[in-house]
Parts: C-alpha cells; sequence; structure tokens
C-alpha cells in the first residue's frame, strides 16, 4: 500500500516537472517593448503623414484665406496712375536708380502720418521756380533760368516705398499681392527709401482695407 502511494506522489511529481518545461519564457522583444517608456515609444513610432488631423490638436493655427482676386485686377492696377492706401496717397516713381511707390500725400491722422511717414516736397525749388517766372516777367531773357533751375536738386524731402514685410515692392500690383491679406489690428513693416536712405517704418492697420477698386484716385 505504502509503495503505491510512492508511485503516486512520483508521477505527480514528474508530471509538474514536465509541464514546467513546456512553458516558454517570455520573448525578448516583448520585454523591451514593455520597459521602454510612453515618451520613448512616441519617438520610435512611425511619423504622421503631413495631411494626417491631429484630434488633440483642435486650437492649431488654421492657414489664412483670401477672397478671389476680382477680374481684371492687374489691368485695372497697371492703368492707374495714383492710388490710396492707408491714409496716403501713392504713384510709380524712381530715386537714385530704384523704382518704387512715391507717397505724394498723406491724410491727417491715419495710419501713415501716425507711423511718421512723409510726403514728397519740394518747397525750395518751388520758391525758386516761382522767382525765375517773376524774373522772367520782368526781364525776358531771364526765361532761360527755369530749366536750369528745374534740374537743380534742392530741397527735396520724400519716402519712396520699395518693400512690404522685407518683400520687394515696385508698382501697385506688388503692393496689392502684399496688402490683400492684411487685417485690421496688424502691423506692416514699410521698407522706405527716404531722401535717399533705407528705412522701415511700422504702420498699424486701424480699419479693413477698402476694396481695390476704391484705391484708385
Amino acid at each position: 500500500m505504502r509503495r503505491y502511494k510512492q508511485l503516486a506522489l512520483l508521477s505527480c511529481i514528474v508530471s509538474l516537472l514536465a509541464g514546467a518545461t513546456r512553458l516558454e519564457p517570455p520573448s525578448a522583444n516583448a520585454a523591451e517593448t514593455a520597459s521602454i517608456p510612453a515618451s520613448q515609444a512616441d519617438l520610435n513610432s512611425p511619423p504622421l503623414p503631413y495631411n494626417a488631423v491631429v484630434a488633440h490638436a483642435p486650437h492649431a493655427a488654421q492657414p489664412p484665406t483670401y477672397e478671389p482676386e476680382p477680374p481684371g485686377v492687374e489691368e485695372y492696377l497697371e492703368a492707374a496712375e495714383e492710388i490710396s492706401l492707408l491714409g496716403m496717397n501713392l504713384r510709380i516713381e524712381a530715386r537714385q536708380g530704384i523704382q518704387g511707390l512715391l507717397i505724394v500725400d498723406i491724410a491727417p491722422q491715419g495710419p501713415a502720418a501716425s507711423a511718421g511717414l512723409h510726403p514728397f516736397q519740394q518747397r525750395a525749388k518751388d520758391l525758386i521756380n516761382g522767382a525765375s517766372m517773376l524774373a522772367a516777367m520782368a526781364f525776358p531773357p531771364a526765361v532761360i533760368i527755369g530749366p536750369i533751375v528745374g534740374a537743380i536738386p534742392t530741397g527735396e524731402t520724400y519716402d519712396l516705398v520699395i518693400g512690404v514685410d522685407g518683400y520687394r515692392v515696385s508698382n501697385f500690383i506688388d503692393l496689392y499681392a502684399r496688402m490683400r491679406g492684411v487685417r485690421p489690428g496688424e502691423i506692416v513693416y514699410l521698407n522706405v527709401l527716404r531722401n535717399g536712405r533705407r528705412a522701415q517704418v511700422p504702420v498699424r492697420v486701424t480699419a479693413p482695407l477698402p476694396p481695390m477698386q476704391s484705391w484708385v484716385r
């Protein structure tokens, strides 16, 4: 009887040992995956495609949208001799071999005036021209003085807009391309040639820009 019990106990021990040998140890990959922190696991994940939608960032900035351009906008601006924008009148001219938009007039208390921009002035030359005309009336041969005086650069002051936010501007179409997306409250940086020297002038946009058709003077 005792021998039978010993044999039964021995059989149970052999069965337990056989079952233990059939258990497979955990794979090395599983152990490594379990030990990787969440932050490192995110870094090892494949990158999202460029057009993937990030669900956890609903506040992500959206690209600006623009209104479609009116038909014939380029032809309309090319035919214009002068436009008005941000409280200043502009016309295409060149100074020192650089073409840009010359400020010929500025509205009081407008954005351009608040920014300290200056209109084109040549008071000294105007006074000299007036004096030469009076001299010609009193002494006709003095009429030859007029053309000579006109060629002399005396007392000319000006601001010539040659860029917006660092982008080159040489005509009305360039200006329209750079200004059409500006919103009230934003600041645009005008690159100007001021009396022969380059400067950058910040101008705050205080109101929505008018339709392009109303720019032309």
